[in-house]
């Protein structure tokens, strides 16, 4: 099950967003058991101008090169993280994270290269806010990707990672 849904949020300033839900399944072995594991990634990338179409582009990053490292943001979700944005998607919170604290409705997630943030919060009569930020150990640089999600976007959202949290019982 490789599933991928993309929000594109352009504007006319190049200033705009968007964001992507990746899934991949992979295999471990351990003493000689094979398990499978379905990841889940969301990706939010900034605008990074216009193609040969006029069309916008936005900063994906890429595997083969760096090129757009500091203009986008990969945030690994775990099944509580999954959870927190259904709970916000389903109307039984208003934010994802703690009501309190330094990262108040923000999930939070540190290794060793830094550590990452995503916001999710529902937006009065909007739909939702979304805010996906990193900052490295080696740069004192905060990267942030921000936009909007309309309440049908988010409809398609909550199916999406409720199929995925079934999936990932099933992979």
């Amino acid at each position: 099950m490789n599933k991928q849904w993309r929000c594109y949020k352009a504007n006319k300033t190049n200033s705009g967003a968007a964001s992507c839900i990746d899934t991949r399944v992979v295999e471990k072995t351990k003493n000689d058991y094979t398990t499978k594991e379905l990841l889940v990634f969301w990706t939010g990338a900034l605008q990074n101008g216009k193609d040969k179409n006029n069309n916008a582009v936005f900063a994906w990053p890429s595997k083969s090169d760096n090129t757009n490292i500091n203009k986008s943001v990969i945030f690994k979700l775990g099944q509580t993280d999954l959870g927190e944005i259904i709970a916000v998607l389903n109307g039984i919170k208003n934010e994802v994270g703690l009501a309190t604290g330094n990262f108040k409705g923000s999930l939070f997630h540190k290794n060793e290269n830094g550590n990452t943030t995503l916001g999710f919060t529902k937006a009065k009569d909007l739909g939702y806010y979304v805010r996906l930020a990193k900052k490295t150990n080696t740069s004192s640089q905060l990267i942030e990707v921000k936009h909007t999600l309309s309440f049908s976007e988010g409809e398609i959202l909550r199916v999406l990672l409720e199929d995925i949290v079934r999936e990932m019982f099933n992979v």
